[in-house]
């Protein structure tokens, strides 16, 4: 897009904007090649890029042709999608639109044009209105394609360059829950740093740094999956229907972190404050454990697994059974 963006202005030498237009390989196609025929010729301002569907238009894909200098971006398909996705095509359009509403307000820069067999001149009438009302781009074309591909990598490049160009971080936007994204909240004084969340997050949304013991958050990254909150063996973690449009939420930051504590023998770090409080406070707590840990044994569960097993093993020499 960014090479096409860029020919475009460099040899046309048009004063029309430049509209990137998505379009279909059934009858987006056959709406562009019917406007060539006739002719019935649509605006030279417009960029066809065709698709096998428009289910394949991600949100990143909408937003980054705007962010490298298109004023608009079209969606040209089928009336009656022969594959069924048009309600997930809707919801990247819808999104699209309200990332657009905090940054681009009063401008109606994505449009959905759909063609009928038999009705090809209409639509072709839909992209040249739909181009005729666009301004010029309110945001300047700097932003580079990336190397990755990834579309939550993309969608942070270009919300990262909104947020520069404006000087604008929206904050919190409450979202539809159809949208895949999430804003998950952490009770940091209930969490014993387990990394459950971290281990089951299919987007790395959480990770846990070992160096610092302490859990991160990468809001953007999130796709509401829910596996974290489920998971969760201490409750800690909330997840809210929420969008966060500010630079803090484009990468990672911490959400919990705790002191560790060392062995009582070897003096070694072996599991943070809050984790071990909880494993005493459950297991101290089943009365028929607690012979086990009485006497000499009283403070067993302080040591680390290495100084545990040999004073274990010396208990047992003295005569305890476990």
């Amino acid at each position: 897009m960014g090479a096409m963006l860029t020919s475009s202005k460099e040899e046309h030498a048009t004063n029309d904007p430049p509209v990137i237009l998505f379009h279909c390989e059934e009858m987006g196609r056959k709406v562009l090649q019917t406007a060539g025929e006739i002719p019935y010729l649509y605006s030279p301002a417009v960029l066809p890029i065709e698709v096998p569907c428009l289910r394949y238009v991600s949100e990143s894909n909408m937003l980054a042709a705007l962010s490298l200098g298109a004023a608009g971006v079209g969606l040209l398909g089928c009336e009656n999608c022969p594959n069924g996705e048009r309600e997930l095509l809707y919801q990247k359009y819808e999104f699209s639109q309200l990332i657009l509403k905090h940054f681009d307000p009063g401008q109606e820069r994505v449009g959905i044009m759909t063609a009928l067999e038999g009705m090809e001149e209409k639509a072709v009438d839909a992209v040249n209105q739909f181009v005729s009302k666009l301004n010029k781009p309110s945001l300047a074309a700097r932003w580079t394609t990336p190397s990755q591909t990834g579309n939550r990598e993309i969608l942070t490049d270009v919300i990262k360059d909104l947020i520069e160009q404006t000087s604008n971080e929206p904050g919190s936007v409450d979202i539809s829950q159809e949208l895949p994204f999430a804003y998950a909240e952490v009770n940091e004084s209930g969490c014993t740093l387990c990394r459950s969340c971290a281990n089951v997050c299919p987007t790395n949304a959480f990770k846990f740094e070992e160096e610092n013991n302490s859990l991160h958050f990468k809001h953007i990254n999130c796709v509401g999956c829910g596996l974290c909150e489920q998971l969760c063996p201490e409750k800690v973690i909330t997840l809210k229907g929420e969008l966060h449009l500010e630079k803090i939420s484009l990468d990672y930051r911490k959400v919990a972190e705790d002191e560790m504590v060392a062995c009582i023998q070897c003096k070694k770090p072996y599991i943070n404050r809050r984790a071990l409080e909880a494993v005493e406070s459950k297991v101290l707590g089943v009365e028929s454990l607690q012979s086990t840990f009485s006497g000499n044994r009283k403070n067993i569960l302080r040591m680390c697994p290495d100084c545990r097993t040999v004073e274990a093993m010396m208990e047992v020499e003295k005569g305890w059974e476990p």
